[in-house]
């Protein structure tokens, strides 16, 4: 984490220097030993069909994430064209991705990539995939508010408040009440005996 941490500082120091941010005052908002919403994942999911959707298009909530994965099918919105592309994975590098938290930090002189994961073509979709990612995200108390630009007199939310609002939405938006949302319990707890984990509780606020 604390090696995937470094990948993201060096990230927001060349933003700084490209941009115009004063040295150092992104770097200061993205502190490890602080409280935050940074998460370190392992991802395993089974093997799915070429052209179905594995994960659904989204834009990432926080900085910066890190991705590491030799497996193919992540796609990415082409931004003029408007098509889907895929990312193809190098061996031995890592995936970028800014974040959604950046992007009103930066006032949006840079923007959030569009994606979502579908079942890889040929062979590889007999694969499963398995992942490693980190999202850094801004320290916990950082208000999400233009770094660049002069105050508008509008409250910005913190940080720790805009990952609690976007998860509150992405929840909303894919269980539509109670049936949904025990659906989903089920299959955690399926999958934690499979397992042997302790599931997950999914939260209807």
């Amino acid at each position: 984490m604390r090696d995937a941490h470094a990948v993201v500082m060096g990230i927001l120091r060349a933003l700084e220097q490209g941009i115009g941010v004063p040295e150092g005052e992104l770097l200061a908002l993205h502190r490890l030993e602080a409280q935050s919403g940074d998460q370190a994942r392992v991802t395993h999911a089974p093997p799915v069909a070429s052209g179905r959707i594995a994960l659904g298009e989204h834009t990432d909530y926080g900085s910066v994430t890190v991705l590491f994965n030799r497996l193919g099918g992540l796609q990415a919105m082409d931004p003029e064209t408007r098509e889907w592309r895929y990312v193809r994975p190098v061996p031995g590098c890592a995936l970028i991705n800014l974040g959604d938290a950046l992007v009103q930090l930066l006032g949006r002189r840079v923007f959030s990539g569009l994606h979502r994961v579908m079942g890889p073509p040929g062979e590889q979709a007999k694969c499963s995939r398995h992942s490693v990612v980190y999202f850094a995200r801004p320290n916990g108390d950082v208000p999400l508010k233009s770094l660049m630009d002069e105050e508008d007199g509008k409250e910005a939310l913190t940080a720790d408040e805009w990952i609690k609002q976007r998860a509150t939405m992405r929840l909303k938006a894919n269980f539509k009440g109670q049936e949904t949302i025990d659906k989903y319990r089920a299959m955690e707890h399926a999958r934690a005996r499979e397992n042997d984990i302790a599931p997950q509780v999914v939260s209807e606020a």
